[in-house]
């Protein structure tokens, strides 16, 4: 437990180097802000934002709001687009730091920024660019909640007679929630843990947490919408029996396999490690809940998304592991109480870090080329309305279709200024056929988004004449 002894601990600060994890990711965001923001969601979210000048909420997840706060200002000032998609792109590791700040000197768990960071980036490829999911936000506060449920300096059966310290962590419970419904298994995860490490099952605390969040699982699922993208995973739980009966048709599962030595390696290391250091350590109950939450997480997700996903989306659905897997590790190395192997554990995630910081590295060169390809598509056609067929692009680049128009919009306006914007938009064979019927006054946007005009763009970023799109032909 994180500083269960303090008398006994090492005097060496190593936990330090968590700190040092977060500016390099910091860092990261701030050098690949282009690739991160002009990407699919990312692109997307921040346009309706300065469209708006307001917040923009999908799917009713409120806690986005925290991290569009910084642009929401900005906006007042005007100022120019590429700082709004550099500020953008820092809001989350801004968000991110605040919650491992947070959970280090209030509630005391040391290893807490490490711990975020390898949660972001340990099990991720082209996760690191899609900086806009709620995961990601579900995890931040899910570190909040953990820190709070398994802080050694307060006596937890006396967090009754403390009220704003049983609300606050009532209300990291509901935030990871409500930012995404995956923060359910933070918040289970967190409270099973609390029982295996320090035994306390007449507590009231969390059967309180777990009471809450049973209501609000009860409530999520009966008002979620059937046909809405969570609604038609969430149909899918009645049906587990019959799935796992199909395992063999699988999908999910021969993706995840086949990313196991690439995006999954670390995954593995970190659960292997776990697994080690508690029997070495004789933490025989910790190990049967960590290996048992864990393969229970991992199963719930290989059936939810058994006919499979983008390659994006499947990084996403399995992210928490890298949380859940890791978190049980920091918190070993703080029972340490030898300098030596501190020292060694220190090396070992050095090596862990490196090499996460390394696949964030060789991904960031394809991203880049992904903004070049933009470039490379304007200058073949020199149009600022274009729009092409799937099988006329490199969809390696492209990845994903439908927020291209909004991803170039918001590349070439940071680029190169508002009257130097242009937008392409890749249409399948049956969309392609109607686009040279579309007004000269208007833009090819998905279906879902609505008519957009040029005259109804923000002038102050957007500067487009009106006229026909360029097709290209073959």
């Amino acid at each position: 437990m994180q500083g269960k002894n303090p008398a006994n601990t090492s005097k060496l600060p190593l936990h330090y180097s968590g700190f040092a994890v977060l500016l390099i990711y910091i860092g990261f965001c701030a050098w690949y802000y282009l690739e991160r923001v002009c990407y699919a969601d990312s692109a997307h979210m921040l346009f309706k934002i300065i469209q708006s000048g307001s917040f923009n909420i999908e799917a009713g997840r409120y806690p986005q709001i925290i991290t569009q706060i910084p642009v929401f200002m900005a906006l007042k000032f005007e100022p120019s687009l590429n700082f709004i998609v550099l500020l953008y792109s820092l809001s989350f590791p801004i968000f991110f730091a605040s919650c491992a700040i947070v959970s280090y000197y209030k509630y005391h768990n040391k290893w807490a920024p490490a711990l975020l960071v390898f949660a972001l980036i340990g099990s991720v490829n082209y996760g690191f660019f899609h900086c806009a999911t709620e995961t990601h936000q579900s995890i931040a506060w899910g570190l909040l909640f953990y820190s709070w449920m398994m802080n050694p300096r307060v006596p937890h059966e006396n967090e009754l007679k403390n009220l704003p310290y049983l609300v606050s962590g009532l209300a990291f419970a509901v935030l990871a929630m409500h930012s995404h419904p995956v923060g359910f298994f933070f918040i289970i995860f967190s409270i099973g843990y609390f029982f295996t490490e320090r035994k306390e099952f007449k507590n009231p605390i969390p059967y309180i947490v777990l009471a809450l969040i049973a209501i609000l699982s009860i409530y999520k699922t009966s008002s979620t919408d059937a046909t809405s993208y969570e609604g038609q995973f969430l149909s899918l739980i009645p049906q587990f029996p019959e799935l796992i009966a199909d395992f063999s048709n699988n999908w999910s599962w021969d993706y995840f396999i086949e990313e196991s030595d690439k995006t999954y390696m670390l995954l593995w290391i970190a659960f292997f490690t776990g697994v080690f250091w508690m029997i070495s350590r004789k933490k025989f109950l910790r190990l049967a809940y960590y290996v048992a939450f864990n393969l229970g997480f991992l199963l719930f997700t290989l059936l939810i998304y058994h006919k499979g996903d983008s390659y994006l989306m499947m990084e996403r659905a399995f992210m928490p592991l890298a949380f859940t897997l890791a978190a049980p590790i920091f918190d070993l190395f703080s029972e340490s109480t030898s300098n030596r192997t501190q020292y060694i554990q220190l090396a070992g995630l050095g090596l862990i870090f490196l090499l996460a910081f390394n696949g964030v590295q060789k991904k960031g060169n394809f991203m880049s080329s992904r903004l070049s390809y933009i470039d490379e598509i304007h200058q073949q056609l020199k149009a600022d309305k274009i729009c092409l067929r799937t099988n006329q692009v490199d969809m390696y680049k492209v990845q994903v279709p439908w927020p291209f128009c909004f991803e170039s919009l918001l590349y070439s306006g940071s680029k190169y200024g508002k009257e130097g914007c242009f937008t392409i938009s890749i249409l399948n064979e049956t969309e392609y056929e109607e686009a040279d019927k579309v007004s000269a006054d208007n833009l090819i946007v998905p279906s879902f988004f609505g008519g957009l005009s040029i005259y109804s763009l923000n002038k102050k970023y957007f500067d487009l004449a009106p006229g026909a799109y360029v097709l290209k032909t073959d």
